[in-house]
């Protein structure tokens, strides 16, 4: 009987064959959770969305506050990427706080 001992195979080789292996279809069969997660959302949306028939002030309230909810994520998200900036040199200030010499 042969022992079994690990392959020599250095660190590249041993990289190309992980990505090859993992490169397969048999791998990629799931959407992901980022699009699932914004499934689950679109779906939870559209029901309470669905619900509003434009009669109920309260309806109405929440209509506006998820809009709202929405758009301050929405910055939130492009902030943190970097999309959205303040310029290098000027950097936010309340409008009460003087500017320094």
């Amino acid at each position: 009987m042969i022992p079994l001992s690990p392959p020599d195979v250095d660190p590249d080789e041993a990289r190309r064959r992980m990505l090859e292996e993992l490169s397969k279809s048999e791998y990629d069969d799931s959407p992901g959770f980022v699009t699932w997660l914004l499934g689950m959302l679109e779906t939870w949306l559209m029901n309470v969305l669905d619900g509003i028939d434009g009669s109920s002030a309260a309806q109405a309230g929440i209509f506006v506050a998820l809009a709202v909810l929405l758009v301050v994520v929405a910055f939130l998200v492009l902030r943190r990427t970097g999309l959205i900036r303040r310029g290098p040199s000027s950097p936010w200030r309340p409008p009460w706080m003087p500017r320094r010499a």
